[in-house]
């Protein structure tokens, strides 16, 4: 099992890599720097991701007779920046795609300071003395998002567009490595439900990505690709983060933690579908579909 589960850790630390690769192929100087050019768009980002989801976080721990895995799982899942898998919907336009690389360049840079302070804060709340400093966040961030996306940056400045092309490319294969990353785990997510299953874990759990879809969509801005892209970010975590921070203040209960992370990641993307689909229909579809329910009442 331990075999089967390194295995999986090292694909996935791969398929992040590739994935964030590709997306610096695909990227340019204005895109990185779209939302740092646009203050009020990046504050709202971050008082959905680091004001709303901590609270949130707090209230539902507390609300909750739960494992303290699960506990666990919910304070850092909470406080953990955009993941690298978010990705730039198909045949959105310029502005959507830089909306997205901006968010994950921005939210990468500022969680080095933002990650420790949140945590911080959500243990004193909670009366738990926790630590998890900049340079732990570093380490894990600089390797695993900064230097790949980077490094692909400057290989799209050299060769130009043409990058895009090899970029797509890479992004596929990340994509299979990603499946057969998660697909070991499956069987840690049941063992772990098994433990922690009862007294609401589910439903706590649940209810952080309904949060984060609700905190933002609302503090996602008059644009509507960015509210829908903002609700899917907040509600998206860095699960290698979440589990980083829990392994370094609560080693015991490392392999529960890591179970309930990947039980929120499963949730998040099946919880993601109906909101999703409704925000891909046209407005007016939308609102002739909110009259006639009115009507039909």
């Amino acid at each position: 099992m331990q075999e089967l589960l390194h295995f999986a850790i090292l694909t996935l630390k791969i398929s992040i890599l590739a994935t964030v690769f590709a997306l610096g192929l695909q990227t340019d100087r204005n895109e990185a720097l779209f939302l740092f050019r646009r203050p009020a768009l990046l504050l709202r980002s971050l008082l959905a991701r680091y004001l709303v989801l901590p609270l949130a976080a707090v209230i539902l721990i507390r609300l909750f007779d739960i494992h303290p895995a699960v506990r666990i799982a919910i304070a850092v899942l909470a406080v953990t920046p955009v993941p690298p898998s978010l990705k730039v919907p198909n045949n959105a336009n310029e502005s959507v795609a830089s909306y997205v690389k901006g968010l994950l360049v921005s939210h990468t840079l500022l969680a080095i300071v933002l990650v420790p302070l949140a945590f911080r804060a959500v243990g004193s709340m909670l009366g738990v003395d926790v630590d998890f400093g900049m340079l732990a966040v570093a380490k894990t961030l600089i390797p695993s998002i900064l230097i790949p996306l980077v490094a692909g940056m400057v290989i799209r400045y050299l060769a130009g567009p043409r990058a895009s092309a090899f970029g797509e490319a890479i992004a596929k294969v990340a994509g299979l490595l990603l499946i057969a990353g998660i697909l070991p785990l499956l069987g840690l997510v049941w063992k772990s439900i098994e433990v922690f299953a009862g007294n609401g874990a589910l439903v706590a759990l649940a209810l952080l990505v309904i949060v984060g879809l609700a905190a933002g969509h609302f503090f996602g801005g008059p644009d509507r690709e960015h509210r829908t892209l903002l609700a899917r970010a907040t509600a998206a975590h860095h699960p290698g983060l979440a589990v980083m921070i829990a392994s370094a203040n609560f080693p015991d209960q490392r392999q529960l933690v890591a179970g309930a992370v990947l039980t929120y990641v499963i949730l998040a993307l099946i919880l993601s579908i109906p909101y999703t689909r409704w925000r891909s229909r046209p407005p007016e579809a939308s609102l002739d579909g909110t009259r006639a329910a009115a009507t039909s009442a």
